[in-house]
């Protein structure tokens, strides 16, 4: 903004015999104001020139270079042809800064103020003001700062430049940037970065995370403005330490995928689940080695005895299991259940709860009756249900034999119509065949699935833990570890006493015992969420 007064035109003049007209004068102060500033007005797409004279709007806005007679306003028109902008008039009343300088001028030009020949080396009163308002917040770290005796010190070392010399404990911590500071008012800055007093480090953090962002952009928040030692390691406790960040908190990435020993002989290791259907439920049976799926109805609910009764006829037929394998429904849990296993020398394996993956191949046998079911009409034991089922025992799996073949060593002849000789074991694929292609189909699935996955620490007995909600996905319960039963399956206590077991994938480390759960308060509680007075520092902030 830029102004020239009639009432002071002597002012701006050395040589009194040389007088401009009011309108040369004018336009010769906004000349030298655009290329006094033309550091940061070059290269501009648009920018407004404003002015108390108002003939100046017409010159500089609507005419061309040939409608120009006064030669002077002329060469000042052509040239500021480099610049685009446009002239706006505002009334000497309103244009408050240059209106009040252009009477009252501060002090004469200095010599490199001038631009020699191009300003006919007239002396033009410009002055610069900067405003500057009241800053509350500023205002209170300035009052930290006079009141904290070691912040004190690093100021009188900053501006005696003996930060590298200094022994105070907390001035050594700014030696590696002590080039980099310098002393505005009460406050230490490194850059435009304000060394934040310790005593005020408490309550920047609570403000740097009310975003309740993650650790890495609240970092890149706090590396734009603020500074003191150790800034990375406080936000990323603080972060870590937030109750609600940690009620939100997405799932667990999954880890590396865990393969199960593949069984040597059918019938070897079988896994079972259950599906209801029509009312009904259904026990689906499959053998690990083959694939080979056995489907049972259960007219009444599913009860233990019933289960005992419908796999007692089935091990009479293909032989006794070593390993079974379900989840932990409280029918295969149950106590006469596991008598039953003990009595035939079953080991039974169960999964993680709310895990199912860990019992993928059951399930996997699931889906297929499940949907076969009602593909066929719904009807259990019908023709159409038995027919089906017979081709998905014939069908081939990846490793280029069906189940029947695994089971039998021969297909099963079935509704479709088969050649003798396809029942002949020259036409049957040779065992070292099959396990060559199902070794290299498992390296092949387990490449896939561990691109996305990321191996964790493992827990210790006795830590405290997050629990995640399955259903809400939420971590809203808090434990303890009290046993390991297998490398991803923990037993936990909650603080009503109960214990239930999860995933690996379902835990995480609690930052601090009782952080979100009181003693009080049962496994199916939701968290209190602790205010931001309660939040817990590094105790090296709270002193």
């Amino acid at each position: 903004m830029v102004s020239g007064d009639s009432s002071n035109v002597d002012r701006f003049l050395k040589d009194a015999e040389t007088r401009y007209a009011i309108v040369e004068l004018e336009a010769l102060a906004i000349y030298w104001a655009i290329r006094k500033c033309r550091m940061f007005l070059a290269g501009l797409n648009h920018f407004t020139v404003i002015t108390d004279h108002k003939p100046l709007k017409p010159i500089f806005n609507d005419q061309m270079l040939n409608s120009i007679e006064n030669a002077k306003i002329l060469s000042y028109r052509s040239r500021l042809s480099p610049y685009n902008f446009t002239g706006e008039w505002k009334c000497g009343k309103d244009h408050f800064i240059p209106d009040a300088l252009s009477r009252a001028p501060i002090s004469n030009p200095d010599d490199d103020e001038d631009d020699g020949a191009e300003l006919d080396r007239s002396n033009l009163q410009v002055a610069v003001v900067r405003a500057r308002e009241v800053d509350l917040t500023l205002e209170n770290l300035s009052a930290h700062a006079r009141e904290c005796p070691e912040y004190c010190r690093l100021k009188s070392a900053v501006e005696g430049n003996s930060v590298v010399k200094s022994r105070s404990g907390y001035v050594t911590l700014f030696k590696k940037v002590a080039n980099e500071l310098s002393v505005d008012s009460d406050l230490v800055l490194r850059g435009s970065r304000i060394v934040v007093p310790p005593p005020a480090i408490k309550d920047v953090l609570n403000m740097l995370h009310s975003s309740h962002q993650g650790v890495e952009r609240t970092k890149r928040r706090a590396r734009q403005i603020v500074f003191w030692p150790g800034f990375s390691s406080d936000i990323a406790n603080m972060v870590e330490s937030c109750s609600e960040c940690a009620y939100f908190r997405p799932s667990n990435q999954p880890e590396p995928l865990i393969q199960a020993d593949h069984p040597s002989r059918p019938f070897e290791m079988v896994t079972a689940d259950f599906f209801s259907y029509g009312g009904s439920d259904y026990l689906v049976l499959s053998c690990r080695f083959s694939g080979f799926p056995f489907i049972q109805k259960f007219t009444s609910s599913s009860t233990a005895s019933s289960l005992i009764k419908e796999l007692r006829d089935i091990f009479a037929v293909l032989g006794v299991p070593n390993v079974f394998r379900s989840d932990n429904a409280t029918v295969f849990a149950s106590s006469l259940t596991q008598d039953f296993f003990k009595q035939w020398g079953i080991v039974w394996r169960p999964s993680s709860p709310h895990h199912p993956q860990s019992n993928g191949h059951a399930e996997s046998n699931v889906k297929s009756l499940k949907y076969l079911l009602p593909k066929c009409g719904g009807e259990w034991g019908s023709d159409e249900f038995v027919a089906g089922l017979m081709e998905l025992r014939n069908t081939p799996r990846s490793d280029g034999l069906s189940p029947a073949q695994h089971l039998f060593g021969r297909p099963m002849r079935t509704q479709l119509p088969v050649h003798w000789r396809a029942f002949l074991s020259e036409f049957q694929l040779q065992s070292e065949t099959v396990d060559s292609k199902r070794l290299k189909d498992d390296q092949v699935r387990k490449a896939y699935f561990d691109r996305t996955s990321r191996v964790r620490k493992k827990l210790s007995l006795g830590e405290h833990v997050l629990v995640q909600n399955p259903i809400t996905r939420r971590w809203d319960k808090h434990a303890k570890v009290v046993d390991n039963r297998s490398p991803r399956r923990y037993l936990l206590q909650f603080p009503s006493g109960r214990l239930l077991e999860r995933n690996l994938r379902f835990l995480r480390r609690a930052p601090h015992h009782g952080f979100v759960l009181g003693d009080d308060q049962s496994e199916d509680a939701v968290p209190r969420r602790k205010s931001q007075r309660e939040r817990r520092l590094p105790d090296r902030l709270q002193a």
